[in-house]
């Protein structure tokens, strides 16, 4: 089954899944390891990344859950009341916003003040 977006954001947040992604050949990964604490891996990096905060986090791991098309995009396009509609949640209504500007939208665009964590520790 191919799930929407929030439905595998909750399933990501629940089974504290390490997600992997390729954005244009390049990988980089995260975990949330609660619903207010995100942590971002780039190789690139000499840093953890982390993000705290609800928002935020939903924010971050939708962006790459977006952009690496992990979810039910035909979902997004033939339900648009599902996630703009009266009893849309706050998750759903996120899902949609970045959704409709996820082709222009980069990491550094998204809403997040990071904190970087040294790895030579």
């Amino acid at each position: 089954k191919n799930m929407t977006y929030d439905e595998l954001y909750n399933h990501i947040v629940d089974t504290q899944s390490i997600v992997t992604c390729c954005i244009d050949a390049h990988f980089t990964a995260f975990q949330i390891l609660s619903p207010k604490f995100l942590i971002y891996y780039d190789p690139m990096n000499p840093s953890l990344r982390l993000v705290r905060g609800e928002s935020q986090v939903q924010h971050v791991a939708l962006y790459f859950l977006l952009k690496c098309n992990y979810g039910d995009n035909v979902h997004i396009q033939e339900n648009k009341n599902y996630y703009v509609g009266n009893s849309s949640s706050e998750l759903q209504l996120t899902v949609y916003r970045l959704w409709k500007k996820i082709n222009t939208l980069s990491l550094s665009n998204v809403p997040a003040k990071w904190i970087s964590i040294p790895l030579n520790l």
